[in-house]
């Protein structure tokens, strides 16, 4: 997809959004961290350039059921994602999509989920995949995203997030949703964070771990 088709796209998802209350600056962080995280394990998911928009996609649209039922708004975008002819693509990537914003919260992907379990084994691996990090995206933004830069360090065993941020940020909900990506990449994950200095209060830099067993 060129710049041109690729603008227009973005465009109109978050007119979409906007148009159903979604809370566009989360939309916007999630998939700013998505969108890293799959370029810097390009090595490890080994997917490409089509991959990589439904991800976009899907992590622009994750919560854009959340306005209308909280508690089940994976599975509401599943179903608006699919639905939504104006977006350019296919009824078959639309739905594969859908099922990686829906797999974003949640239970995993299982073949006893009639939407996913219907789908030919090559879809379900790249929902898999791409939900994988979602998850982690999304675990790793909470409220307004204090994340300043994300790198990525892969090992045989691990692979390490290194998180520089502007304030201390909880760990937990991201070391509980990276249990879909320990499971299909067989790695243990570790979040490395360090919290930049604040000079104007002479603050100091502090470090914090958390590791997945894998």
């Amino acid at each position: 997809m060129d710049f041109t088709l690729r603008t227009k796209l973005f465009d109109n998802i978050i007119n979409f959004g906007r148009s159903v209350g979604f809370n566009e600056r989360h939309a916007l962080d999630v998939n700013k961290i998505a969108l890293t995280i799959f370029d810097q394990l390009q090595n490890v998911h080994r997917m490409g350039n089509t991959e990589r928009l439904w991800l976009e996609t899907a992590a622009l649209l994750h919560d854009v059921g959340k306005p209308d039922n909280r508690g089940i708004h994976h599975k509401l975008a599943r179903d608006v994602i699919a639905d939504f002819s104006s977006l350019p693509f296919g009824k078959k990537e639309r739905k594969i999509i859908g099922l990686i914003a829906r797999y974003h919260r949640g239970g995993l992907p299982s073949r006893e989920h009639k939407s996913f379990g219907n789908l030919d084994t090559e879809s379900r691996h790249y929902i898999r995949k791409l939900a994988s990090i979602l998850r982690i995206a999304d675990g790793l933004v909470s409220g307004k995203s204090k994340i300043k830069k994300l790198a990525c360090d892969v090992g045989k065993r691990e692979i390490i997030f290194h998180l520089k941020c502007r304030k201390n940020i909880s760990l937990n909900k991201a070391v509980k949703k990276a249990n879909l990506f320990v499971h299909i990449f067989g790695r243990s994950v570790i979040f490395d964070m360090k919290i930049l200095p604040d000079y104007s209060k002479k603050s100091n830099t502090h470090i914090e771990s958390s590791l997945i067993a894998g």
